[in-house]
């Protein structure tokens, strides 16, 4: 994919890799297709689209590893096969729920994905590919047995959290492919190492923090995230709220819900770097969401890395939340609706008067599982690599 290259692609996943790899002692370099870009830092490179399907290029680069980032898509399987013929040991990263195809999980594959695919389908294009996609998975299933291909020539296939990961395992025991699952492993996001508890003393905030443009409402799914606050905090009047990202400043005009009194203590913060974000992750008690899909959402796992609590719905195409509320980090409502997650959010606020949610605990835990040097350190071991002795892992 072509994203931007400065500064901003390295605090965010693919680029923190480099960021992770970095604090090893390891030299690397980010690869991306299209023409150069005034901003892009030193270390990434832009190639045309084509030299990315030629084993010569990447032979060339005289590489001993690769992190791919390619979702296992069909459409890159000729990226992968270059890099396979070049002999390189590569890693796929598959950012996706887990409900990749009706093999993974038919049961919630139809129930929870099959849902949201259609609450999307707002035009004519989108509803051909819904019918296309439900024509395929119920008859030869060509999409998952072409992303099985890029599993074949991977070293490891790597889902996003331990649900999405089993659920990539099954698909493959259901399309023929038993060979394959010991290849798919769990990898997370990297996270920078500034999310980190900074021990001060949290309050009762209570925290939301995504992307609020009008395109992202089908999955961020905002007007149930205030119905939602709106019920919590008039039944907690004791506790405060803030969305963040862009677009938050708008929505509560938007959603018809300016002249709320409940949300009258709920501050509304357009895009925050992660500098000025931390301190508000570092405050708050509880984070939660009203998506109704996710991959493995960063803004999560950052919250938790805070010392955080987190609150969301409960789906099949959110199974990041399913890892991020155990271990005594959260907890799901009962279903997708405002109702429930202010059900749920009142428990958790419980859970905090009660001393049941430690958050030097948390965010220890979990720092451990998601800063970036230790991500790094696991894609290391799943290639076989090794870090210089004097790494600062």
């Amino acid at each position: 994919m072509c994203f931007r290259g400065d500064s901003w692609f390295f605090t965010r996943e693919s680029g923190l890799f480099s960021k992770g790899l970095a604090a090893l002692g390891i030299d690397s370099r980010s690869v991306m297709p299209g023409p150069a870009k005034q901003d892009d830092a030193q270390s990434l490179l832009r190639v045309p689209y084509p030299q990315l399907e030629s084993a010569d290029f990447w032979r060339g680069l005289e590489l001993d590893g690769l992190i791919l980032y390619s979702w296992a898509a069909p459409r890159y399987l000729s990226i992968a096969k270059a890099v396979q013929s070049a002999g390189i040991p590569f890693l796929v990263n598959v950012d996706s729920c887990g409900l990749v195809s009706r093999s993974a999980n038919p049961r919630l594959w139809r129930r929870d994905l099959l849902s949201y695919l259609w609450t999307k389908a707002t035009s004519p294009l989108e509803a051909a590919r819904f019918i296309s996609d439900i024509f395929d998975n119920f008859g030869i299933r060509r999409v998952a047995r072409a992303r099985l291909n890029t599993y074949e020539a991977a070293t490891v296939v790597c889902g996003v959290s331990p649900l999405a990961t089993l659920w990539l395992q099954r698909e493959a025991l259901g399309l023929g492919k038993p060979h394959l699952v010991p290849k798919i492993r769990y990898l997370p996001h990297p996270q920078m190492r500034v999310f980190t508890y900074s021990r001060e003393g949290k309050e009762n905030l209570l925290l939301s923090v995504a992307r609020w443009e009008k395109e992202d409402w089908v999955q961020k799914n905002p007007a149930v995230l205030l119905d939602a606050f709106e019920r919590f905090l008039s039944a907690r009047p004791d506790w405060k709220a803030c969305i963040v990202g862009k677009g938050a400043s708008g929505l509560a005009a938007a959603l018809g819900k300016s002249q709320s009194a409940s949300l009258s203590r709920c501050e509304f913060i357009d895009f925050l770097q992660p500098d000025d974000l931390v301190p508000f992750y570092n405050r708050a008690k509880i984070a939660c969401w009203s998506s109704r899909s996710e991959g493995q959402i960063g803004t999560g796992a950052q919250a938790l890395c805070c010392g955080c609590s987190v609150v969301a719905g409960n789906s099949g195409t959110l199974s990041c939340f399913h890892h991020y509320v155990s271990r005594e980090s959260g907890r799901l409502a009962l279903g997708m609706d405002a109702d429930s997650l202010a059900e749920a959010l009142q428990l958790e606020a419980e859970a905090w008067d009660t001393g049941q949610r430690e958050p030097i605990r948390i965010s220890h835990i979990w720092c451990n599982e998601f800063h970036a040097v230790n991500v790094a350190a696991r894609a290391l071991d799943f290639l076989g690599l090794q870090a210089p002795e004097s790494s600062n892992l």
